[in-house]
């Protein structure tokens, strides 16, 4: 994955864009991937909204991410609620772990935070707030770099998907 997508942002895919997809890609799966690990040592979900996190995270990670390779004022415009929706929690898990004297809860909680908080600027800054940016497609990068980018999000939740399953590779 890291060789696919350093080639493309080289090479093929203008910075902007592969940068806006990489944000969202990450912060999706580390903020799912947070969560998930914290229901594994809980009993569950005390309330609704830690299912609206991982939708959020979900849907930023397959579907933003996606849609930013296509265009990315569209890709923000699905990316920014979901960003949103996951700040609140993740400021509240670096308020409930990080304590003085214990470094674990800073390696842990502070990446979720910084992503979000990073994504989030960098989607209103770079993509809703530039004039030069359209809300078409873009046309100039090959639409098979686009489209096997694409594959990396879906094949992760298929095999996300399938290990779950019981049938471990």
């Amino acid at each position: 994955m890291c060789t696919i997508t350093a080639i493309c942002y080289t090479y093929v895919i203008p910075k902007d864009k592969m940068k806006q997809y990489l944000l969202y890609l990450i912060s999706g799966l580390v903020v799912s991937w947070f969560l998930l690990f914290l229901w594994g040592f809980s009993a569950g979900p005390a309330s609704v909204y830690p299912y609206f996190i991982l939708i959020g995270s979900f849907t930023l990670f397959l579907v933003a991410s996606s849609v930013s390779l296509f265009s990315q004022k569209v890709g923000a415009v699905f990316g920014i609620p979901c960003l949103l929706i996951l700040l609140p929690w993740v400021i509240e898990l670096n308020i409930e772990y990080l304590t003085p004297f214990d470094w674990t809860g800073t390696v842990f909680t502070i990446p979720p935070l910084l992503l979000v908080l990073i994504s989030i600027y960098y989607s209103v800054r770079h993509s809703i707030l530039n004039k030069e940016l359209t809300w078409d497609v873009d046309k100039k990068v090959k639409p098979s770099i686009q489209f096997s980018l694409l594959a990396i999000p879906l094949l992760l939740i298929v095999y996300w998907i399938y290990s779950i399953s019981g049938n471990f590779l």
